[in-house]
């Protein structure tokens, strides 16, 4: 089973830039309001309906027979459907301040070359791109699809302000202090001193009604933010525009990453209790579950989960929980389950992600948790991690 996932100049560091009157805006603050809410609501019933797409696409494929490569074509393109349904999803989450980024050490230019190549067949004809990149390497602790995302999100922006064709140039290099900034500028139409100081908002947008969001520049700023980063424009009507993405320096040595060595799929005979109030999601893990020989005791709400594992706490040997439940949370519905069989194992399953989790303070030795859209293989190897975890 499987998840569903042109020439440049290059030379020379970061020149300064005149430009006469601009006018400027820093972000704001990207705090917590209903839209923001709203949108990480979205996100979580999203990533529950992608977990039965995900996870019965996924089994369909593993009961294929190499005699039917067009079934095998059929799931793939549900699969591939789905994980961009999957990166919508995670959008909100950014936007919404909800979402876990994957960091690791990178190169800051490398971002830069990926992003070029993944748009070269989208850039117009009449955009002249230009790349002056840093000649030494600029390295970064952060999440390389989120900034690929953001800087995409940046030189299509770019693009589009230059309908009758320009000059789109990315530079990367050292900035005051222990800094490294990214810069994205176009010889567009600029931005109006009225609309400047909007243009981190959620939702708003010059564009037509069918050519964006208005979500872009606020997904790209708290995805900056969460990197400990800034994100600025500058802009002077009729001459055009630059964002400069600025990100700390790191340091190899501080963030080196232990090796992760792969975890095969294994089944047991243990009993699990399945606590979920989307029926969809609780049918899929349970028949995921039992299909790899576990038994399986359901639980539609947390007052429900309470009173099954009540009637079978002899026997059950690992819950998994929604975090977010009617009734009772999965938090709360944790505690008392602990009360009558402290040494018992969880493994939390939603749709938010980690760090809803980590500000409850669920996570201990004895708890860990997977984030929706579930992936068969994922929920099964975690399972089985938990329930062979040592204590």
């Amino acid at each position: 089973m499987k998840r569903p996932d042109g020439s440049a100049e290059e030379g020379g560091v970061l020149a300064d830039r005149v430009q006469p009157e601009p006018t400027q805006a820093e972000a704001p603050g990207g705090r917590e309001d209903p839209t923001r809410q709203f949108a990480a609501i979205v996100a979580h019933s999203l990533n529950n309906l992608l977990t039965s797409i995900i996870g019965y696409a996924n089994l369909v494929q593993s009961n294929l027979h190499e005699t039917q490569p067009n079934l095998k074509s059929y799931t793939e393109h549900i699969l591939h459907a789905a994980d961009r349904a999957s990166r919508l999803a995670r959008d909100l989450l950014a936007f919404s301040r909800r979402s876990v980024t994957n960091p690791r050490v990178l190169d800051l230019n490398d971002v830069v070359r990926t992003v070029r190549a993944l748009l070269a067949h989208v850039l117009k004809s009449n955009i002249e791109f230009l790349m002056q990149l840093s000649p030494s390497p600029l390295p970064v602790f952060a999440d390389p699809g989120a900034l690929e995302q953001v800087l995409t999100n940046l030189i299509t922006n770019a693009q589009d302000a230059m309908p009758q064709g320009g000059c789109l140039t990315v530079r990367s290099g050292l900035a005051q202090g222990s800094q490294c900034v990214v810069s994205v500028s176009d010889t567009g139409t600029g931005i109006a001193p009225d609309v400047i100081d909007r243009i981190f908002e959620p939702f708003f947008t010059t564009k037509a009604a069918t050519s964006g969001t208005g979500l872009g520049l606020a997904i790209a700023f708290n995805v900056i933010k969460q990197h400990k980063g800034r994100l600025t424009v500058t802009s002077t009507p009729g001459k055009g525009t630059t964002f400069d993405v600025l990100l700390p320096l790191a340091h190899e040595e501080a963030h080196r990453e232990k090796e992760v060595k792969p975890v095969l799929v294994v089944g047991g005979s243990e009993t699990i209790l399945v606590a979920e109030d989307e029926p969809a999601v609780r049918n899929l893990v349970s028949l995921l579950l039992r299909e790899w020989g576990y038994t399986v005791i359901e639980a539609a709400d947390g007052e429900n989960a309470v009173r099954q594992f009540a009637d079978h706490k002899g026997l059950i040997d690992l819950v998994i929980l929604d975090v977010v439940m009617p009734k009772k949370n999965g938090k709360e519905v944790y505690r008392d389950l602990t009360r009558m069989k402290p040494e018992l194992r969880a493994l939390f399953m939603s749709g938010y992600t980690k760090d809803v989790v980590l500000e409850r303070g669920m996570l201990d030795d004895r708890v860990d948790f997977i984030a929706k859209p579930l992936v068969p293989d994922d929920l099964l190897r975690r399972a089985r991690q938990m329930l062979d975890r040592p204590g």
